[in-house]
């Protein structure tokens, strides 16, 4: 599952997903600056949790929830690269 978030023109988004350990899981951050932190767990309950403090911090931080797919202006970097809308600029 894949949450995104903007503040004017930058993506942040944080997914949840099955760790290469079968009993556990991963919540991963990308920052628009390409920086990723992942976060393991083996408690579904408490990785729940942690989404919803996520959720909560970023809002207080002044990210907006939402589909990055509606935004005409966001961005992010993958590898040093500035991607737009799936497509690298410049």
């Amino acid at each position: 599952m894949i949450w995104f978030f903007h503040k004017g023109r930058e993506l942040l988004h944080y997914e949840i997903r099955r760790a290469a350990d079968p009993a556990g899981y991963e919540l991963v951050v990308r920052r628009p600056d390409g920086e990723e932190q992942v976060e393991r767990y083996t408690d579904a309950s408490r990785l729940l949790e942690r989404s919803h403090e996520l959720q909560s911090t970023l809002v207080s931080d002044g990210w907006s929830a939402g589909s990055a797919d509606r935004r005409s202006d966001w961005y992010w970097t993958v590898g040093g690269t500035r991607r737009t809308h799936g497509r690298a600029d410049g």
